[in-house]
Parts: C-alpha cells; structure tokens; sequence
C-alpha cells in the first residue's frame, strides 16, 4: 500500500488506532460472547461449536481470529480488543489508497480516511464481540484490490480477499456474483474467472463442512434472523426495539411444532433454520403489499440518521405477546444521548454527502461499479432480514468515498471561483 511509503497511513492508522483505542479503555465494552465460546472451544476441542458439539450456525473467521489471539493473550481479553482495534484501524488506511485509486485526488482519499477513523458506530464496533470489524477491513482490502485488477493474478488476490469476507460473513457471497458481472461487462472474462474460482475455493471448505453437518450450504442461522426481521411481530418491533427479542417466540413455536426433534447439535440447527425460513416465506407471500412497504422502509432505517434500534436490550427485557397477538417490550434500555446524538450528525453528514457526490460524479460512477455492488448487496440483504444500524459498518465506506469527493470537489469550484474573482 502505497500510503504506508510516504507517511500518510502511519497517520491515518494514528488517528484511527488512538480513537478506538481510547473508546476501548474508556467504556470498556465486553467481548464475553458466542464468538469468544466459539474461539474457546476451537482451542480446546478443535471443533467449531459448543462443549465440543460442532455448530453448522457460524462463519469460521472471527472465531479463528480470536483463537489465534487466545494463544497469544490467553485469557488477557484487553489485550484482545487491543489487538482488534488496531486490525480495524488499518481500514483507514486501505480507504486512504481505494479513494486516490478512484479519485487520483490526495484530498478526496485524506477526507474519505478521516472519515472512517473518526466515525463514531466504527470506533464502537472496533472492539465489540462482533465480526463486523473484521468483515469491513476485508470488504475495504477487496474493493482496492478490485480497482486494481490489471492480470488474472491480481483478479485472483481480488477473489481471495471477496473470498475471506464471506467466510468472516455469509451474507457478503452476492458480492461475488456482482463483482463478476461487472468483470464480464467490461469484457474481462480471464478475469472474472480467476477471481470467481479463487473466492469459490475459499469458501468451499466451510460450505462442504456445513453441508456435512446440516444438509445447508449456508450457516444454519440465517432462518431466526429472517423470522425475525418477517415475522407478524415484527413491524411492531421496528424501529425502535432490538428484533433479537424475537428469537425466544421463535424457539418456543419450532418447539410447538416440533416436540419431538432433540435439542442442540446441526440436526436440530438445521431443522430451526429450515421450520423458521418456511414460516418467514409463508408470511412474506401472505402480505405482499404489506412486506414490500416494509422492505422499503427497511431500507429507510438503513441510513436513517436515527439509530435503529433506538433502545437496546438489557438482562431482563423481553417481549409479550398477548392473545390477541400484539406485541409489547418492556424493561429496555435506552442509550445514552451521545450516542444518538454523535450517529445522528456522521448519518446525516453522510447521507447529504453522498447524494452530493454521486451526483457530482455521476460521469464517472462506472469506474465505483464495485463499491455499488457493495453497497447495494448490504441494503438489499439487511432489508430483507434485519434492518438495524450496526449492519452497515461494512458499506460505510462507500459513503464517505461519496462525502469525500463531493466535499473535494465543492471546494475546488469554491477556489475557481475565488481566484476567477
């Protein structure tokens, strides 16, 4: 990375590393999880899953990244979301030279880098139990490499990184598909072959696992989290109630229908998974004006300058469900107005100035074809399922390439004008 050369991305990975570093020591959020139970069991039983039973539910790569840290921190978890934190900062780097490959302008590339490393939901996210750092760093490395294909080799590399990222997050695969097409338009068949074939043999081995194990090629939970994004529930959830709240009302109704099927292991992964997607599907066909309405709005809450959800949930929220169907939470928690507050301002910042800059270079979006691809496979997948802020880490960046050049642009008219005058 060429940053790295001049001294430019030691000071962006700075300013990145330092704020979420502080954010870290100062609030001091958890990494206790299922990824960390995941990690541990790796360790201790070679096996993917829970007290040595092997899970069909869960992408490898996070797991194995917090394993691989177990061996070097053991059980030191600071020095864990350390670590993470600064592998998330490099993102600042990777979106330093993806904007001046795109933009040929140092100023459109520094403004798009700032803004990775001083958002506020990415500074949070950076050492969270979660696989969204990981996934955007990828997602970031993938999009560079895109740009820079030139031979089947670097189409290759391009393929490996696409490859990771769906192995860090299943719902990243049409990215694959999308980035292909996009090859195939410009006529670089060569190419498009050799990054479909590498990212294909990256993600062969968890599919063939998952397919041993569950009869899915896909990680058995994808089920739950449409049930809970398309359930009759759901509407009266959104936007400002957590829908993992749901995920109990859906174990209990598999269980109603199927008391018979024995608890924990793929078969019974698999059998949630495929009970819960059957449900979600017969709902979504029953109400299609209304699931259509829905998905749009869901889409909506996706950028929305509000976060969503609004409260989160706490050790004894939950949800009832009375008779008569409605659905009420109780015992949320709100967060804390710096929060909302902080994400209001970058959302709508972002969202101004990505209208700006597609617009303003709009003769030139064929060359971002990959960061559309990005960006649409996170809207339309997160519509589909679950709509909330936090899903959109990995596709920020897209935006900030937008603010950055619609801000480096509107200053150079501003300075045409004032030397004009």
């Amino acid at each position: 990375m060429r940053a790295w050369f001049d001294g430019t991305g030691l000071v962006l990975f700075g300013v990145a590393a330092v704020a979420r570093i502080a954010y870290l020591l100062i609030f001091q959020p958890t990494l206790e999880s299922y990824y960390l139970g995941l990690a541990d069991s790796l360790l201790t039983t070679g096996v993917l899953g829970f007290g040595g039973r092997p899970s069909a539910s869960f992408e490898p790569a996070y797991p194995l990244f917090l394993a691989a840290a177990r061996l070097v921190f053991g059980e030191r978890t600071l020095l864990i979301q350390l670590l993470q934190a600064s592998v998330a900062a490099a993102g600042a780097v990777l979106v330093y030279d993806l904007a001046l490959q795109l933009s040929a302008s140092r100023r459109t590339a520094t403004a798009a880098a700032a803004l990775f490393a001083l958002h506020p939901l990415l500074i949070r996210q950076a050492s969270a139990a979660s696989d969204l750092p990981l996934t955007t760093l990828l997602l970031a490395g993938f999009a560079l490499a895109f740009v820079r294909i030139r031979d089947a080799r670097s189409a290759a590399g391009a393929g490996l990184l696409i490859g990771m990222a769906v192995l860090a997050r299943s719902m990243v695969l049409p990215v694959v598909v999308l980035a292909a097409a996009i090859l195939l338009v410009r006529r670089r068949r060569l190419h498009a072959a050799a990054l479909t074939l590498v990212a294909l043999a990256a993600i062969a081995p968890m599919m063939a696992r998952t397919y041993a194990l569950s009869g899915s090629l896909a990680p058995t939970r994808s089920g739950v989290n449409l049930y809970v994004g398309n359930s009759p529930h759901s509407a009266a959830l959104l936007p400002t109630y957590d829908l993992d709240l749901l995920e109990p009302e859906a174990y209990e109704r598999f269980v109603r229908a199927h008391p018979g099927v024995a608890e924990h292991g793929p078969a019974f992964d698999a059998a949630f998974d495929d009970f819960l997607t059957a449900v979600s599907v017969e709902h979504m066909a029953g109400h299609p004006a209304r699931t259509i309405g829905q998905k749009l709005m869901n889409a909506a809450y996706l950028v929305s300058p509000r976060l969503v959800p609004l409260r989160i949930s706490g050790r004894d929220t939950r949800v009832h469900i009375d008779d008569n169907g409605a659905a009420r939470v109780v015992d949320s928690v709100a967060r804390s107005p710096v929060e909302v507050w902080s994400h209001a301002i970058a959302a709508s910042l972002l969202l101004a100035g990505t209208v700006a800059g597609v617009t303003l270079r709009r003769a030139q979006l064929g060359r971002d074809a990959v960061l559309w691809a990005i960006a649409v496979t996170f809207v339309g997948v997160n519509a589909i399922y679950v709509p909330a802020t936090r899903y959109t880490a990995p596709m920020l960046f897209v935006m900030m390439f937008y603010t950055a050049a619609a801000f480096d642009e509107l200053r150079r008219r501003s300075e045409a004008r004032h030397l004009a005058a």
